[in-house]
């Protein structure tokens, strides 16, 4: 296929009234959420669509400052006049060329990793199949049967957490992830209300607040709680310390009774499949928004499968 025309669009979709969550030493205030949609279209006429980043917050983490639609327009200016033209026998190949454009490192990769989706998007429709049977091996057995969990609560009250945890389980979902970070004794009690809540599905605690914190809870303070995950069963506790801690996830996974997720993080997929070599987390996270797509993330299940 050859690349005609790269395009990024910057949506956005007000919260009206904005909500204020209330955190361990602070408050965010939710005005919107942002997105980026890419579509990739090549000289006959074939258009792929891929997601980027989901909201602002995240555009921030991994951009220095910069917001969802500082992104799109990178990929306009820069990714995209310098890929456009090429001649690419595969997806994947996208990776293998040289960027005449003044974008580089974690940026380029977060670009890449969005066309590599909008790319597999071109070639299934090519194919007329949908892309899981593209990245599945020969001998392999592609099956669509996938458990769901809903990635909900962020910043609540204990009891809140408990009532969406009873919706979710109402609707059916295999799992509820929620986000910790009120306070230790606060998600101490949260995970206790949660138990009490639902009786099939699985708890997960997405932790990241807790290293992003400006007063981040002492040592004692996240071993209570991760205590209290373990009383509790929870399925897994994701990304509790700063990415690159790997002695951080060893520690937790030597010393906890919770089987740890990460890697969402991670930059690339080199860094992603360093994380699982620790041997630390259960459930290795990858992200075709972050580890170059679907190709990038591909060789991280590849390595998962063994």
């Amino acid at each position: 296929m050859k690349i005609a025309d790269i395009d990024a669009y910057a949506l956005s979709s007000p919260i009206d009234p904005p909500q204020e969550r209330r955190f361990h030493g602070g408050v965010r205030t939710l005005y919107k959420r942002d997105f980026v949609l890419v579509v990739v279209e090549t000289a006959d006429g074939e258009r792929g669509f891929a997601p980027a980043g989901a909201s602002s917050s995240a555009m921030r983490e991994f951009f220095e400052g910069a917001s969802q639609r500082d992104f799109a327009e990178t990929i306009e200016t820069g990714i995209g006049p310098a890929l456009e033209g090429s001649e690419l026998d595969d997806p994947a190949d996208v990776h293998d060329l040289e960027l005449d454009a003044d974008v580089s490192g974690i940026v380029a990769s977060q670009a890449l990793s969005t066309i590599d989706v909008a790319l597999h998007d071109i070639a299934g429709k090519r194919r007329g199949v949908p892309v899981y049977e593209l990245l599945s091996p020969e001998e392999y057995e592609p099956t669509t049967d996938l458990p769901l969990y809903a990635s909900a609560g962020m910043y609540m009250d204990p009891e809140g957490y408990a009532e969406q945890a009873s919706l979710i389980e109402e609707c059916g979902f295999f799992g509820y992830k929620y986000r910790p970070g009120v306070g230790p004794a606060a998600d101490v009690r949260t995970a206790e209300l949660l138990d009490d809540a639902v009786s099939e599905t699985e708890l997960m605690a997405d932790a990241h607040t807790w290293w992003k914190l400006e007063d981040p809870y002492t040592e004692a303070e996240r071993a209570d709680v991760v205590d209290a995950y373990a009383d509790h069963d929870f399925y897994w506790l994701e990304e509790p310390v700063e990415p690159d801690d790997y002695d951080g996830y060893r520690a937790l996974a030597d010393e906890s009774g919770v089987p740890l997720a990460g890697g969402e993080s991670e930059e690339s997929p080199k860094g992603l499949q360093a994380l699982g070599e620790t041997g630390a987390v259960a459930f290795l996270q990858g992200d075709v928004r972050h580890h170059r797509g679907f190709t990038g993330c591909r060789a991280a299940a590849e390595w998962c499968r063994g």
